[in-house]
Parts: structure tokens; C-alpha cells; sequence
């Protein structure tokens, strides 16, 4: 039996599945401006803002990134696409630059 997933839907499972690998998002004690994703002890994304360049930059874990891109079949800029719209979904603010760790 053949399924037939439309682009809006295969977002949104892969958004699920982002949010479920990076974990929760907690401040950092000691630097400010930081914000890390946990998930079992363990960093999955990093979230900084910058006030030199009044900008915040996110780092997500590359097998996280890769992961996604494999399971759901998307592209570099379609998976960068999903993680700056749940970064914004999330935080209310939007990422200046994106990459991995």
C-alpha cells in the first residue's frame, strides 16, 4: 500500500520530530544570551544572541540536522526552513545565521 504525504503535512511530521530531538530549552547560568537545548544530559542546539551585531545565531547538532534531512527526504534549505520557523515558534525571535555542531 502506497501513501502519498503533500509538502505541508511532511513539515509538519518533521517539525514533531525536531522539537522531539532537541528537548527542552533551558537559559545558561553563567553566559548570558545563551540559551541551550537539552535532551537525556546532553546539548542537541545552542541559541545566542549577539548584541554587536543584534542578531542571534543558532548551532544544532549535526546529526540531528542530517537525521532529518535523511528520514523525511528534504533538502539543506528545507530543513534549515523548518528549524528557523520552530526557532521562531518557539523563542519569538528570528535566526540571523544557522548552523551545525
Amino acid at each position: 500500500m502506497k501513501y502519498q504525504i503533500n509538502q505541508s503535512r511532511l513539515q509538519t511530521i518533521a517539525t514533531k520530530y525536531l522539537l522531539d530531538e532537541l528537548g527542552e530549552l533551558k537559559p545558561d547560568k553563567i553566559i548570558p544570551n545563551l540559551e541551550i537545548f537539552f535532551k537525556n544530559g546532553y546539548e542537541t542546539a545552542l541559541l545566542y544572541y549577539s548584541p554587536e551585531m543584534n542578531a542571534y545565531y543558532f548551532s544544532i547538532d549535526g546529526n540531528i540536522f542530517g537525521s532529518i534531512m535523511d528520514l523525511f527526504l528534504l533538502s539543506d534549505k528545507e530543513v534549515q526552513k523548518i528549524i528557523r520557523k520552530l526557532v521562531y515558534d518557539l523563542t519569538g525571535v528570528e535566526v540571523a545565521e544557522l548552523s551545525t555542531l
